[in-house]
């Protein structure tokens, strides 16, 4: 019987392969749906850490915005003040002259209004 053994060891040869390749489909499917799953939480990490720039860029550049508001606030308010400081100043010179003076100055600037009001 020898036949008869070798012809069941060819018979059972071809199942037993039939259930290596479908064992290695299962696993090769397991590996596959895994690695689509670390696949698909890489991607979304990388969508969250795009958002955290995207955000940090947004607060950097209110940050700034606020700061250049801030100093174009500080310039404006330093500039009235030299402005009010030399107006102060030009006025106390007028306020220092003599009351003689003043009338004559007010003198000039009459004549000119009225001939400059002629045709």
């Amino acid at each position: 019987m020898p036949n008869a053994e070798a012809g069941h060891a060819v018979s059972s040869a071809p199942a037993t392969d039939l259930a290596q390749l479908v064992e290695v489909e299962r696993e090769l499917e397991q590996r596959l749906v895994r690695a689509r799953d670390e696949a698909a939480a890489v991607l979304a990490a990388a969508q969250s850490e795009v958002e955290n720039l995207a955000r940090a860029g947004q607060q950097e550049d209110e940050a700034a915005r606020t700061q250049v508001q801030s100093r174009l606030g500080q310039e404006r308010a330093e500039q009235e003040a030299a402005i009010l400081a030399a107006g102060r100043t030009r006025a106390t010179w007028y306020d220092e002259l003599p009351a003689s003076t003043l009338s004559e100055l007010a003198g000039v600037v009459l004549d000119r209004l009225l001939r400059e009001g002629r045709p």
